[in-house]
């Protein structure tokens, strides 16, 4: 299934989704995830459930902005920091 993450927090509020049953977490836009975002929610929640063994799901980020930065060099910069 492919869900928005405001979407996936409110089946997990609705006790819709069992996370026991996800091999695998496909997060988009990741660099989101942070202090109260919807993607923050749903990672806390695997979290808070045990998942995050060999056994819980993987759990794969993607962005096409890893840093924000107003020039090259500096963008440059703050992905060699990381």
């Amino acid at each position: 299934r492919v869900v928005t993450a405001g979407c996936w927090v409110s089946m997990l509020e609705r006790e819709q989704l069992d996370l026991r049953l996800f091999c695998t977490i496909v997060v988009d836009e990741c660099h989101h995830t942070t202090g109260g975002h919807n993607y923050m929610l749903v990672l806390k929640e695997v979290e808070s459930e045990g998942l995050l063994t060999k056994l819980g799901p993987r759990i794969l980020g993607l962005t096409a902005s890893p840093v924000s930065a107003n020039t090259f060099k500096a963008a440059k910069t703050k992905l060699e920091n990381l």
